[in-house]
């Protein structure tokens, strides 16, 4: 990706772009599509800039839109982010980044999660960015 930056920079491109990398069974990332504009992803960005200038993250996963969830209560929810970044605080972030209560146990959320550790990372996501549960379908 870096590499598309130096490119896009070279052309006189400069400001937001997203980008779309598959991954395949070996972890290996496909660039699939570059789009230079603000996109869904821009504030999962721009919070995983502000956080590598303070802690020096280089890592940032983002779910966004659809039937993503946290099983429980905005309060609970927030309690729960609020004592991991505490506990973790220069090691991983939680950043919720929008959220409402959709029914009594379940809030809609976008969320990212940011560090160094790409698996403490990816287990903090899974814990609260969850899809719909099957019966819910």
């Amino acid at each position: 990706m870096e590499e598309v930056v130096q490119y896009c920079h070279s052309l006189g491109f400069w400001g937001f772009c997203g980008i779309d990398v598959l991954f395949d069974s070996q972890n290996r990332g496909y660039l699939v599509d570059i789009n230079p504009r603000v996109t869904g992803s821009s504030p999962a960005l721009m919070a995983l800039q502000t956080l590598s200038k303070t802690y020096g993250f280089r890592i940032g996963l983002f779910r966004r839109g659809g039937d993503i969830n946290f099983y429980g209560t905005t309060e609970q929810l927030i309690k729960e982010v609020e004592e991991y970044n505490e506990a973790n605080e220069g090691k991983s972030r939680i950043v919720l980044h929008s959220m409402y209560q959709h029914s009594d146990n379940k809030v809609r959320l976008n969320i990212g999660v940011y560090g160094n550790d790409m698996d403490e990372c990816k287990k903090m996501l899974y814990k609260y960015a969850l899809p719909a549960k099957e019966e819910e379908s």
